[in-house]
């Protein structure tokens, strides 16, 4: 796993006025560092050390060293020691997290990256890293994708090459006639998802289709939300205008208008009030702000989902055929997708094919 170790950021966080010593021991172990002798360049750290045992950038550095050789248990005494002067760096128990994956204790180095995400829901080499001991030891192949998925939408590289070997792009656009296919093709959700057009994915995840509505689309596992179906709806609402508040720094109240229950799947129909200017919604409504953002939440499976739509009008009814219409377009497979009879469905025109 120490391809995940992300030691070029590390260098580019040290390279500044701030990190720069007048001891040449630092420099020196920097320079075997980059050229991978990683021996001498922990020879010269353990110096570099001994005029300040609490320098976290050098301690970092060794650490690496460290793992790199698969000397994993002092390199985690190199982390051990970070945190204990910095309970909260991220960095540190993401790096250590790997180590403890060196030594096969899994559940251990989950324990890190929670911790590291946590502490730094931006760090996506934790995710990437997370989602690896998920698939790879703990028999989650769902929770892995949602972290690679994640990292991959922070920028990950590595969490895009690890989603497509694994899973052979899991998630994607197809170009068909009268419009795009959306898909997913994970261990445990297969679905595509027909929009007409030409939609314009530019300030995604916000998609604005031809007739110039604004729509988004999303999903998670239902897991973090509750036991059964009803409860996920209310506690996945809640999640998001809790979330939308804090964004706006306002306080959202969800009005539901209609819960739906039919033998395909339950949904509930809701709006909140829209709390931004026209100015800071422009970029979803052009000039014209939204009065009401509804949505509609459903459950499949083990997956929670939700399609959004910011209305100008603000009509209850105009929303919901709007809304119903894009979720007439989804569809669901009980196997993987096949690719093939997909792009033979494609070439007669069609959206979909029978399994």
């Amino acid at each position: 796993m120490k391809i995940l170790i992300n030691i070029l950021l590390t260098f580019s966080i040290l390279s500044g006025p701030a990190f720069c010593q007048k001891e040449d021991y630092y420099h020196l172990g920097l320079e075997k560092l980059k050229r991978r002798d990683y021996q001498e360049a922990i020879s010269y750290f353990n110096h570099a050390l001994k005029k300040n045992r609490k320098n976290i950038r050098i301690l970092t550095l060794r650490g690496y060293a460290r793992a790199q050789m698969k000397d994993y248990e002092e390199a985690i005494k190199d982390f051990d020691a970070i945190l204990k002067i910095n309970p909260e760096n991220s960095d540190a128990l993401n790096q250590r997290g790997i180590c403890k994956e060196g030594l096969g204790d899994y559940q251990g180095a989950l324990q890190d990256f929670n911790l590291a995400i946590t502490l730094n829901p931006l760090n996506k080499d934790a995710y990437s890293n997370r989602g690896v001991v998920k698939y790879k030891y703990l028999n989650d192949p769902g929770g892995a994708t949602e972290d690679w998925l994640t990292a991959k939408n922070m920028g990950s590289p590595v969490a895009t090459r690890l989603l497509k070997k694994y899973f052979f792009d899991p998630e994607g656009i197809l170009q068909v006639r009268f419009g795009i296919l959306l898909y997913a093709n994970f261990p445990d959700l297969h679905f595509t998802f027909f929009l007409p057009g030409d939609p314009d994915f530019n300030y995604f995840p916000m998609i604005r289709l031809n007739d110039g509505k604004v729509m988004e689309f999303y999903y998670n596992r239902k897991e973090k939300f509750g036991t059964n179906d009803q409860d996920v709806l209310k506690n996945f609402m809640i999640r998001k205008t809790n979330t939308q508040g804090k964004i706006y720094h306002a306080t959202l109240t969800p009005v539901i208008k209609k819960v739906y229950t039919p033998s395909k799947y339950p949904f509930v129909f809701w709006y909140y009030k829209n709390p931004l200017s026209p100015t800071a919604d422009s970029i979803v409504q052009e000039d014209t702000p939204a009065k009401r953002i509804y949505f509609l939440n459903f459950t499949q499976g083990d997956y929670v989902f939700s399609i959004s739509y910011p209305s100008v009008k603000g009509d209850d009814k105009e929303a919901g055929a709007f809304l119903l219409d894009l979720l007439n377009n989804i569809t669901f497979y009980k196997k993987e997708l096949n690719f093939d009879k997909l792009r033979k469905a494609i070439g007669k025109g069609k959206t979909t094919y029978k399994e």
